[in-house]
């Protein structure tokens, strides 16, 4: 392939722009491959404490059970793109242990399930959803599966990254970052840039590079937010256990 990478790019076919030249260099490349694989397993770890929780307290309570059914059927949606895409490891790789843990999570939710929420029609569209995902990669050729998996998977993966913004309202009228968890938003800015650059210097893939370009400005916008209100600590005096010597000194304070 000769010529300017870029002006090529746009006359070339979905399947063939996948297989395109990188337009980075082969050190760049490598960092591309295997950098999101292992960063990406920091969101695949984040429901953890709260499903422990879950098993501690043997209630779901008030939890939703969306977050934990869509994990699992995301990891399982891009490993079936990743298969579709020539076998892509770095898509498949980190995507398999999303799928896994997602299914970790569920099976904790179903087990300890409060019955607040009606979780059937939530794993009946899961499954449908795997399913479809499963049947497209294996019965169709990968230059058609490709972006109907990709346009299926671009619109849970901005529901994903985008819904930490319905706090902006929030955050600039009361000030307050309390409901904007800044680890998870410092994490979505690198996860973001790592997958975004790899679909667009690596394979050049819109469904890869395209939602989290989106993501990576959710995730901007976010630490904008945390930078012009400061990350939200809670006062550890008012929820600090009252000491023995704290107590003393209550007793011997004389009262007004």
């Amino acid at each position: 392939m000769t010529g300017n990478p870029l002006s090529t790019m746009m006359v070339l076919s979905p399947a063939e722009v996948v297989k395109a030249a990188p337009l980075v260099g082969a050190n760049a490349v490598m960092f591309l491959k295997i950098s999101p694989v292992l960063f990406s397993q920091v969101f695949w770890l984040s429901p953890l404490p709260t499903t422990r929780h879950m098993q501690k307290v043997e209630s779901t309570e008030g939890i939703p059970p969306v977050p934990y059914f869509s994990m699992m059927a995301n990891g399982w949606l891009w490993v079936c793109y990743g298969y579709t895409a020539d076998l892509d490891l770095t898509i498949m790789t980190p995507n398999a242990t999303g799928f896994l843990a997602g299914a970790y999570y569920t099976s904790i939710y179903m087990k300890y399930d409060s019955k607040q929420y009606n979780v059937a029609p939530v794993a009946a569209v899961s499954a449908g959803l795997m399913a479809t995902s499963a049947g497209l990669a294996l019965g169709m050729d990968s230059a058609t599966a490709q972006p109907i998996l990709g346009a299926i998977g671009f619109g849970i993966v901005v529901a994903m990254f985008s819904g930490p913004l319905a706090v902006i309202k929030e955050v600039i009228q009361t000030g307050s970052t309390k409901n904007l968890p800044a680890p998870m938003a410092v994490a979505t800015v690198i996860n973001c840039a790592l997958w975004g650059s790899y679909g667009s210097l690596v394979t050049h893939d819109f469904w890869i590079w395209c939602p989290n370009g989106l993501g990576f400005v959710s995730g901007v916008v976010q630490c904008g937010l945390l930078a012009r209100y400061g990350i939200h600590k809670e006062d550890s005096e008012l929820h600090a256990p009252a000491t023995p010597e704290v107590v003393k000194a209550a007793d011997q304070d004389p009262k007004p």
